[in-house]
């Protein structure tokens, strides 16, 4: 009974009742306003992406709220496309993979102090729609922006998966008919990799690419490696050169190892094989006869092929700094400091790779859009659509990207903290550190690279088949001559682990700039006196003692 003022105030029954009854109501429609608020709090921007004619939505991409608790620890986690958004996929059906849709991968790795560091792969089916490996796309980038920009990002689709992606499912990968609208679930286990013919090429700097498994794409000229389920198959063209045909046993021992877990059998076929050998490729193969390959001469120079594949790679900067997004392909011969941190750009190999390179500073709608730029390459080129594309962080650049800069300088460590844990700093003689040293470098056949100083050195002791590294004190120059191994190639790109002890005790941060022979900087040719351009050439080319002579003692020779 309520009490004003003193006074006792009575309702009748049915007026109380019907009080209390709103009042429920009152309760009642203020926690649906509460649920409904929170409710569409949860919706994701994505939720409303419904086609890629949404170009916004291409820059307004946001952490999906299925994404909340990813990359937290490691191991592999794996989200479907369904209608436009993720849905994770459970971790019994991890490795299943339908046609009709596409996926997003994430594997997170973390390093011996628990440091974790993330790749994203979205994975596109050959039935899957436009929209929907749009949308897998857009959320990839969502993604990334969970991680600050710091992940890498892969683009795979089906049976032209790359290694890397098809190791995070054991044994194999799984393919099931279908989508996830029409319900229907066959599953296809996938035996092992496609059918893949890869040819190996060249005179100085062997190539190996992906070429289509048709006769018409060999020669007599060149060494092929034929890839399925367990049998690798290795044909020797009768001119094949020697490099080219040790690089393509090499690589079909790599395939084995690491595509078929060491179960696979490699056999060589080459002009001492029987008939029934060679016959056993071209079935293989699917068509054709030793008789019918093409000549050598369809295959093209070594050397000019050589040529070729580095005339064609192109490097572009996608930049809005105009208010539009603008593509400016950059001149050759490219070095690091023509990638602004502020811009994205794309390198395009021609050999069945694209790298996206992403800025520190880039805006949000450039590292949006480079990815979908890339796609637009692979279709105004009419690339095949297995081309990978890699989204590449700044600061996070692998070897195989590096290559294809004439000049690159990383980093290096702070060797301070190091100095204190040895106490070298002492014995580090800060009047030689001025002077610059030369160092010829040696792979020995644990595959590391020891050094050999050059006293009194000059330009002549250069030479086309080796790896020099000069030491200019906080610059270290890694100088790659034009006929250098593989091996050694590799190990110039590791060079990091091999000139520590190099820089003991030195006080200072100090980085390393690979430079290749003929792309030299000034300050370079500088640490040599006097330098000339073609020197080297003479050297390794001419017949003519005399002219080998005024080579080795042009240095002496006055102006």
């Amino acid at each position: 009974m309520p009490h004003v003022a003193g006074k006792n105030i009575t309702y009748p029954s049915a007026t109380y009742g019907r009080m209390r009854s709103i009042f429920a109501w009152a309760l009642l429609a203020l926690f649906v306003c509460v649920s409904a608020r929170t409710t569409y709090k949860q919706q994701p921007v994505t939720s409303q992406i419904t086609s890629l004619t949404d170009k916004d939505a291409r820059y307004k991409a946001s952490v999906h709220p299925a994404f909340a608790n990813a990359g937290r620890q490691a191991g592999v986690e794996v989200w479907r496309i369904v209608n436009f958004n993720p849905v994770a996929v459970s971790q019994n059906d991890v490795g299943k993979f339908n046609k009709g849709d596409s996926y997003i991968v994430l594997r997170t790795t973390a390093d011996k102090r628990n440091n974790l560091s993330w790749d994203i792969y979205y994975w596109i089916g050959s039935e899957s729609t436009q929209d929907e490996s749009g949308a897998a796309a857009i959320l990839t980038v969502g993604l990334d922006d969970k991680f600050g920009g710091a992940a890498v990002q892969h683009r795979e689709t089906l049976g032209h998966e790359s290694q890397q992606f098809l190791s995070l499912f054991q044994p194999a990968i799984r393919y099931v008919e279908g989508g996830a609208a029409s319900g229907f679930n066959h599953v296809v286990t996938n035996p092992g990799a496609e059918k893949r013919l890869f040819q190996v090429k060249g005179k100085k700097n062997v190539r190996v690419r992906q070429v289509d498994p048709l006769i018409s794409s060999m020669n007599k000229g060149d060494c092929f490696i034929l890839d399925i389920n367990n049998d690798i198959l290795v044909y020797v063209g009768e001119g094949a050169n020697n490099k080219e045909r040790l690089k393509a046993i090499s690589v079909a021992n790599q395939i084995r190892d690491q595509d078929h877990n060491g179960r696979g059998r490699v056999e060589i076929i080459d002009q001492y094989s029987s008939e029934t050998d060679v016959q056993k490729f071209f079935t293989t193969l699917g068509s054709g006869t030793k008789d019918i390959v093409p000549e050598p001469s369809a295959g093209g120079d070594d050397q000019a092929f050589e040529r070729s594949e580095e005339d064609t790679v192109n490097l572009s900067e996608i930049s809005d700094s105009s208010g539009s997004l603008v593509a400016t392909p950059l001149r050759k011969p490219f070095r690091q400091e023509q990638l602004k941190p502020q811009e994205t750009y794309i390198l395009d190999t021609v050999s069945g790779s694209i790298y996206v390179w992403v800025g520190k500073q880039a805006s949000q709608r450039e590292k949006t859009e480079a990815m979908s730029k890339a796609q637009q390459l692979l279709s105004s080129k009419n690339y095949p659509s297995w081309v990978h594309v890699t989204k590449i962080p700044q600061g996070t650049e692998p070897a195989a990207f590096k290559q294809y800069f004439a000049t690159w300088r990383d980093a290096g460590m702070s060797h301070s903290r190091l100095v204190r844990s040895v106490g070298a700093s002492k014995f580090y003689n800060k009047m030689e550190s001025k002077l610059p040293k030369l160092y010829k470098g040696v792979v020995t056949s644990g595959n590391t690279m020891i050094f050999e100083e050059v006293p009194e050195f000059k330009q002549t002791d250069l030479r086309q088949n080796a790896i020099f590294v000069l030491d200019m004190g906080d610059d270290l120059f890694v100088w790659i001559g034009e006929d250098v191994t593989d091996e050694e190639r590799k190990a110039a790109f590791d060079i990091y682990n091999h000139v520590q002890p190099l820089k003991k005790g030195y006080p200072h941060k100090w980085s390393v700039v690979m430079t290749k022979q003929r792309l030299e900087p000034e300050s370079f040719k500088k640490s040599f006196g006097r330098w000339e351009p073609e020197l080297l050439i003479k050297l390794r080319d001419s017949d003519d003692e005399d002219e080998k002579f005024d080579a080795l003692n042009f240095n002496e020779v006055e102006d």
